[in-house]
C-alpha cells in the first residue's frame, strides 16, 4: 500500500495506492472495472503513531498523499501505522487493511 518516501519540495512525504474492493458482486474477473456495489466511492485514512496520536482524512480516490507537513509529528516516532478503509453510503467502515511503516 505505501511507496517509498516521495519528496516534495525536498521534504519527504508519503504516497499511498491501494485496490479497489467490491462490496458485492466483485467476481467479474473479465470487467476492466468492477462495480463497488456503493453509490459513492470513499476511503478513510489514518496515521497512527506509537502514543496513539491519530489523524484522519477521507478521499474519494484510491490513491492518497500524505505531505510533509503532516508527517512532521510523526517525525520522530518509533512505530507508525497506516490503515485505510471503505466508506458506505450508510456511513459504515469496511473492512481495514493496515500496513506498518516503522
Amino acid at each position: 500500500m505505501a511507496e517509498p518516501a516521495l519528496y516534495v519540495n525536498n521534504q519527504p512525504s508519503l504516497k499511498l495506492k491501494w485496490i479497489r474492493r467490491s462490496r458485492i458482486g466483485g467476481d467479474d474477473f473479465e470487467a476492466p472495472e468492477i462495480s463497488l456495489g456503493e453509490a459513492i466511492e470513499n476511503y478513510r485514512i489514518n496515521l497512527i503513531g506509537e502514543s496513539k496520536s491519530q489523524e484522519a482524512w477521507e478521499t474519494t480516490s484510491p490513491v492518497f498523499h500524505i505531505t510533509s507537513e503532516k508527517l512532521i509529528p510523526y517525525a520522530s516516532f518509533n512505530a507508525l501505522h497506516v490503515q485505510v478503509s471503505q466508506i458506505g453510503s450508510s456511513g459504515q467502515r469496511g473492512y481495514v487493511s493496515q500496513v506498518k511503516l516503522r
